[in-house]
């Protein structure tokens, strides 16, 4: 029980309290990449569908609002697993070994899942637009003005390099979130429990490098 859990924590056993706080540091970051690469599809749509009302959308205070509650969300689906009631506790300090199965289901392989499609959705979505307005200044359907050719030509590179991040980012989250569900299966397998801290050592760098694209739009 929660309780247990509080005595524990406050008690002498300090090795309890290390892993603890190791499984959280462990679990955050990889939330945070979620949220952040989220965030930065939906930055990225606006970009291409509203161009014009881009500025007065996402304000600096709206983005600096978008990163705080990203972070705020992430520590407390972190902490949620170590709070959860529980008689016995794992004598293995490995972050999966503390996903109670419902958690896990519910808070990691549903909205990975979830996640990694509305990324693709919003991706595929923002290429179809893009190539269609391609196509149109091609045929000299658009009226270009004064900049208006420069920037669309770094908004269409901004793009770009942004796919190119979501394309790394599915390149960690997939080994992740299999590895998650292998693990949950398999926790006593020493091949499987390296290739998941692998694909978690990934996910936390690319978690710091999305926080940073997401700090400076």
């Amino acid at each position: 029980m929660m309780s247990k859990l509080i005595a524990r924590l406050l008690g002498a056993d300090s090795s309890f309290t290390i892993c603890m706080a190791a499984t959280a540091l462990q679990i955050r970051p990889a939330w945070e990449s979620v949220f952040h690469l989220v965030s930065i599809a939906i930055e990225r749509h606006i970009a291409i569908t509203k161009p014009l009302l881009y500025h007065v959308i996402l304000t600096p205070s709206r983005l600096a609002i978008v990163v705080v509650t990203n972070l705020i969300v992430a520590a407390f689906f972190a902490l949620i697993p170590l709070a959860w009631p529980r008689e016995q506790f794992p004598k293995l300090c490995l972050s999966v070994l503390w996903y109670p199965k419902l958690y896990a289901f519910m808070f990691v392989v549903i909205p990975l899942a979830v996640v990694l499609m509305l990324m693709l959705m919003l991706y595929f979505q923002i290429y179809i637009i893009a190539r269609k307005q391609e196509k149109a200044i091609a045929a000299g359907n658009y009226i270009i003005v004064p900049n208006n050719n420069t920037i669309s030509q770094k908004e269409s590179h901004a793009t770009q390099v942004f796919i190119l991040i979501c394309g790394i980012a599915l390149a960690c989250y997939v080994p992740f979130w299999m590895g998650t569900v292998l693990l949950l299966a398999m926790p006593n397998n020493n091949v499987v429990v390296h290739i998941y801290y692998i694909t978690l050592i990934c996910l936390q760098c690319n978690s710091g490098m999305n926080f940073y694209r997401l700090h400076i739009s």
